[in-house]
């Protein structure tokens, strides 16, 4: 079982990564074998769920114009357009999953692979500065962004590093690529809870441990939900490659000699 220090680090990196283009995934996973720790699959939702939930609180507004089109089935507005698109890319975010989950889960714990996940996503994060035109959310960008979100499942693979800079290089808005990531999460991030509900005990649940590593990745999740904006205000959200390209190497050179 997990330590009081160890459930509020892990809410840390959790929350704080989540939302930046770095992998949450990746981390938690380096920090899983660097410390030898033992993650129960329920610390592992419960502390998505605090991210989730710092998510719904920054965005509360464009979930409720989302939700208000769905409710009085108007696909016409920008939020209904936005609705059908949002289901464009959570679809082909689910076949990714579909046809290529099974294939990808044994190489969840090989740091060689999350070194290359890493890499992968700091490329993406370079392409994210070449605008092939300005244009706006369209349907077969929303299926390359859904695309993208999937290939996440990797660890290294940021999930928001990969559907922003999609959307970016696409020529769509900072914003509109921001606010269409962000709402691609939530169906991505449920999904991936009914998948893990199989691999639940209870005999792992230990509710002081669980409360602390939700609020951290509560409290986390939300500050790096700002930095996200700030950066990408700021025209900065590239900068990120240079970290990602530094650990994919350090992660690769790891792994090679765990071999």
């Amino acid at each position: 079982m997990l330590s009081i220090i160890e459930a509020i680090f892990l809410g840390f990196v959790q929350g704080f990564t989540e939302w930046l283009p770095i992998s949450s995934s990746g981390h938690l996973v380096l920090f899983q074998q660097f410390f030898s720790l033992e993650v129960p699959v329920l610390f592992d939702i419960v502390v998505h769920l605090g991210t989730l939930l710092a998510l719904a609180i920054v965005i509360w507004r464009d979930i409720f114009s989302v939700l208000s089109a769905f409710s009085s089935f108007n696909f016409h507005s920008e939020s209904g357009r936005l609705l059908v698109f949002l289901f464009v890319g959570t679809l082909a975010t689910g076949l990714f999953g579909y046809f290529f989950g099974y294939f990808l889960l044994p190489l969840f714990n090989n740091l060689f692979v999350i070194g290359i996940g890493f890499i992968f996503t700091g490329f993406l994060l370079v392409l994210s500065r070449i605008n092939v035109r300005r244009s706006s959310l369209g349907f077969f960008s929303s299926v390359a962004i859904g695309l993208l979100q999937g290939a996440s499942i990797i660890p290294g693979v940021s999930r928001s590093g990969s559907t922003i800079s999609t959307a970016l290089f696409f020529g769509i808005s900072r914003e509109s690529a921001a606010r269409y990531s962000l709402l691609l999460s939530f169906p991505a991030i449920i999904g991936a809870f009914i998948f893990d509900i199989g691999e639940i005990h209870l005999t792992d649940v230990s509710f002081s441990l669980f409360f602390l590593g939700f609020l951290s990745s509560f409290v986390f999740g939300y500050f790096g939900l700002r930095l996200l904006f700030k950066t990408l205000s700021k025209k900065k959200f590239h900068l990120f490659s240079y970290y990602c390209f530094g650990l994919g190497i350090l992660s690769i050179l790891f792994g090679l000699l765990s071999l």
